[in-house]
């Protein structure tokens, strides 16, 4: 499994390196990978590190707010898994820009499958930080994120650490 994410790593940071010097316009778009520690020790006995990985796409920034602001919102979906565990969150997300530093809040739902749980869709939410390696609209980004879905006794809750690119 480490190499596997030492391969995504190197996979994404090709692309970001590529998208960068391609001279096309930004698509808007980051695509990311990396593992998932969940917080529950039922989920820990699963695995104590999942693979995940997920888009974001930027829809802009966010209306009725000053031009000068850096506050962008997007739609992201993510998956992540190990055994009988599934998370599955559809996101709207708030971002806030400042340099190569950024911060993020996301609301939304999620389908989940978890042993013992029938209602298939929850409440979901996410808290960000991240750190941009490029200048631009395109280049590298990691981040580290914690993830709580409701209602499922907390076993799908967890922190995340990604690598992504923005395309």
């Amino acid at each position: 499994m480490k190499r596997f994410g030492l391969a995504v790593a190197c996979v994404l940071a090709a692309a970001g390196a590529s998208a960068q010097n391609s001279g096309q316009a930004p698509l808007g778009l980051l695509v990311r990978a990396g593992f998932f520690y969940p917080s529950d020790t039922v989920a820990r006995e699963e695995g104590k590190q999942w693979f995940t990985f997920g888009a974001e796409l930027d829809l802009g920034k966010v209306p009725l707010i000053s031009s000068a602001s850096n506050l962008r919102y997007s739609v992201s979906v993510d998956t992540y898994s190990k055994g009988g565990f599934t998370g599955v969150p559809i996101l709207l997300n708030f971002t806030s820009y400042s340099k190569d530093f950024h911060i993020s809040f996301g609301v939304g739902a999620a389908a989940v499958d978890r042993p013992g749980f029938d209602d298939p869709m929850k409440l979901a939410y996410q808290v960000a930080i991240g750190w941009d390696f490029s200048t631009g609209p395109t280049g590298t980004t990691v981040e580290l994120r914690w993830r709580s879905i409701a209602d499922v006794a907390s076993s799908l809750d967890g922190v995340g650490l990604t690598i992504g690119v923005r395309l």
